[in-house]
């Protein structure tokens, strides 16, 4: 998926979570998808440290 389509995904509606870009349809910030993606990351990274 392109920046283009991703763009066309987002909406700003001052109603819907005071105005933060959401999801079309949903109820879910972009900064929360942002956020989790890092998070997951993160995680990801960390999980394949050896502890040995």
């Amino acid at each position: 998926m392109n920046n283009q389509n991703l763009l066309k995904c987002i909406s700003f509606n001052p109603e819907v979570l005071a105005g933060k870009p959401v999801i079309k349809g949903l109820r879910i910030s972009v900064a929360m998808i942002t956020w989790f993606k890092l998070f997951m990351n993160w995680f990801n990274c960390s999980s394949s440290l050896s502890c040995d």
